[in-house]
């Protein structure tokens, strides 16, 4: 049997996956070289994750495990319903899963400490979220160069922070 589904046409809104190519192409403006993860989970609801790295693939991070990335930056928006790729992006809220960047330790007994990346929780419609996306990559970017002119990047990141530093707008 033939299960037949009919979508109703998205009048011109930008669709999901318009969206999360759009999330991908304002990192990469900002960040050339380096990685931006944003994708519609399936589980047992649905939401959008997006995952900002300074490595462009795992082989640039320490034993390429991604977790080791300097950023520490995500972004999740849980939707209602059951919306496909293809759906109209609703109005929806963007939240923080954590928005930090790590740098050398402060403390003789840590790795690392971490610079806080300033985020506000924001409700709006595609648009408006990609605006504060641009804003977001904005402040990540302006805060790593911060970090670069005081000089508390941390040796383990610093191949990486001094191949990539230039390009980073």
């Amino acid at each position: 049997m033939i299960k037949l589904t009919i979508r109703e046409d998205v009048g011109g809104a930008m669709t999901i996956d318009e969206f999360l190519n759009s999330v991908k192409e304002i990192y990469a403006k900002h960040f050339p070289d380096s990685a931006c993860r944003a994708v519609l989970s399936k589980g047992l609801g649905r939401a959008i994750f997006i995952d900002f790295y300074l490595a462009k693939d795992a082989s640039e991070v320490y034993n390429g495990i991604w977790q080791n990335d300097i950023l520490k930056c995500g972004l999740v928006i849980h939707l209602e319903g059951y919306p496909e790729l293809n759906d109209a992006m609703p109005t929806a809220t963007l939240q923080s899963m954590g928005s930090e960047m790590l740098i050398a330790p402060q403390d003789r007994y840590v790795a690392y400490s971490a610079v806080r990346i300033p985020f506000r929780k924001t409700t709006g419609d595609a648009k408006k979220l990609l605006t504060v996306i641009e804003k977001y990559v904005k402040r990540i970017a302006d805060t790593l160069h911060e970090a670069v002119d005081r000089g508390v990047i941390a040796n383990s990141h610093a191949d990486i922070v001094n191949r990539k530093i230039d390009n980073i707008r």
